[in-house]
């Protein structure tokens, strides 16, 4: 032992030392009468640590502190780490000039801290299954894999462009999904359905609910409307106007096939009114919600009975043919009214051909017209 004494009795004579203990093959070093470093059989060296577990094991109070000072200000400070090919392959160092701490691997850096505190990455960020990323003081923002999908979690998520000055998109709980274009709103979630400003151009588009469009429709192909119901008058599809801010349905497109106008209808080309063959029977009974027109072929002597599902302003012909034999009469039920009040006498050569002209002047009066023996 090697004893540096402050006097010559008790503690003071081995106020420091240098002692070398050989039955454990270890050498001590102590300072203000106290061990401060071990150096055991191994080579191991404790620092405030008499049983070193590591190359360098540092053992402190409350707080332990590791110092590496550069004398210049432009200097760099760090820790190697090295194998007997490469004696820095591994490094952790300050670079005082630019204020920022560097981390290499493989002779490489991979991370880096900056002097505004951003991590900046060089390689990827490799995470297993179900470890989150959490950001935010609540944890307000988190990202994972659980395997299987991927999640971003957030209650407000919005993503905006780089300078966080134009939102692209907000998603919020139990609210809406909101998607901008030039920083404004164009599509909208709600909660009977989505709200679209401007327009909208797909091949094909299925709608679950109510679509109210506020500017205009293009349809190139085919528009398509479904609805379930046991009710015929249901509408199916509706067309408003809004001016000054009042919406007033024009167009009703009922389940049964029925449409209803509210304004004048032009028809540039044809319009067509296809002609429904009655059934011949001894009473005929036509069924106005199923055609204008009509034709039947006479049998035998015939009433043509008051219509069903007259509407007011509904009109048509019915072209009325003799069989083969003729001398067919045909009377007409009491909705039905002729000019005179005189209902007219019918063709009754074989094969004859007459036109019934009406037009539905309330639901008990017909007004007809009747022109005889067409060629």
């Amino acid at each position: 032992m090697i004893a540096f004494a402050d006097g010559t009795s008790g503690a003071d004579r081995y106020r420091g030392y240098i002692n070398y203990t050989h039955s454990a093959n270890a050498m001590e070093i102590g300072v203000n009468g106290s061990q401060v470093i071990e150096i055991d059989s191994s080579g191991r060296v404790g620092i405030g640590e008499s049983s070193p577990s590591e190359t360098l094991h540092v053992k402190g109070g409350s707080v332990c502190k590791l110092t590496l000072e550069s004398t210049s200000s432009t200097g760099t400070s760090g820790v190697q780490f090295g194998d007997p090919q490469d004696d820095n392959v591994g490094r952790i160092q300050y670079e005082h000039n630019g204020n920022y701490m560097q981390f290499e691997v493989n002779a490489a850096e991979a991370m880096r801290i900056d002097s505004s505190q951003n991590l900046v990455l060089q390689g990827n960020l490799d995470m297993q299954d179900n470890d989150i990323i959490k950001i935010g003081t609540g944890d307000d923002l988190q990202i994972y894999h659980d395997g299987s999908a991927s999640y971003i979690a957030a209650d407000d998520l919005r993503i905006t462009n780089q300078a966080v000055s134009e939102t692209l998109a907000k998603f919020i709980a139990n609210g809406a999904v909101e998607l901008n274009h030039n920083d404004s709103k164009k599509l909208e979630t709600k909660s009977d359905g989505i709200d679209v400003t401007g327009e909208v151009q797909c091949d094909s588009l299925d709608v679950d609910g109510v679509a109210d469009f506020t500017g205009k429709v293009d349809v190139n192909n085919e528009l398509h409307t479904h609805r379930t119901t046991t009710t015929a008058s249901n509408a199916l599809l509706a067309l408003h106007s809004d001016i000054g801010g009042t919406k007033t349905r024009k167009v009703t497109v009922r389940a049964d096939g029925s449409a209803e106008f509210a304004g004048i209808i032009t028809a540039e080309a044809g319009a067509v009114a296809e002609i429904d063959a009655l059934t011949d029977a001894a009473t005929i009974t036509p069924d106005l919600a199923a055609s204008c027109n009509f034709s039947v072929t006479l049998g035998g002597n015939r009433t043509l009975a008051n219509p069903s599902n007259i509407t007011a302003g509904q009109s048509g012909s019915i072209f009325v043919t003799q069989d083969g034999t003729g001398s067919r009469t045909l009377a007409f039920g009491s909705y039905w009214d002729f000019a005179g009040g005189t209902a007219p006498t019918l063709t009754t050569t074989a094969s004859a051909v007459d036109r019934i002209d009406y037009i539905v002047r309330s639901s008990t009066s017909i007004h007809a017209v009747a022109t005889l023996a067409y060629s």
